[in-house]
């Protein structure tokens, strides 16, 4: 049985984790090809921005183990007549195993 949970911040591994997976499959970018330079910045993003509530991230949770993730990362730009706080959400990072697709 699935379950959800928010990301907290002992999560960054697979927040990590999860945003590579989605990455290489998006931008059909090789296993072959090194993240180890984009696994440190995400590693300094999310931990930066976890405590600091710029980012929000979820997990869908089967038998002990992440098999989706999902995230909002928060933002503020110059105000405008339709939106006079500025504020601003984006709703990223989704992503499933391939394994646990389709299923409900």
């Amino acid at each position: 049985m699935v379950h959800y949970r928010r990301a907290e911040f002992f999560d960054v591994e697979n927040l990590v984790d999860f945003q590579i997976k989605f990455l290489r499959e998006a931008e059909a970018i090789d296993e072959e090809v090194s993240s180890d330079l984009l696994e440190e910045s995400l590693t300094k993003y999310f931990t930066v921005h976890l405590q600091n509530g710029e980012f929000i991230a979820w997990f869908a949770v089967e038998d002990d183990l992440v098999v989706a993730s999902s995230g909002v990362s928060f933002s503020t730009v110059p105000p405008s007549f339709g939106n006079i706080s500025g504020e601003e959400a984006y709703i990223m990072n989704m992503y499933t195993l391939p394994r646990a697709r389709r299923k409900v």
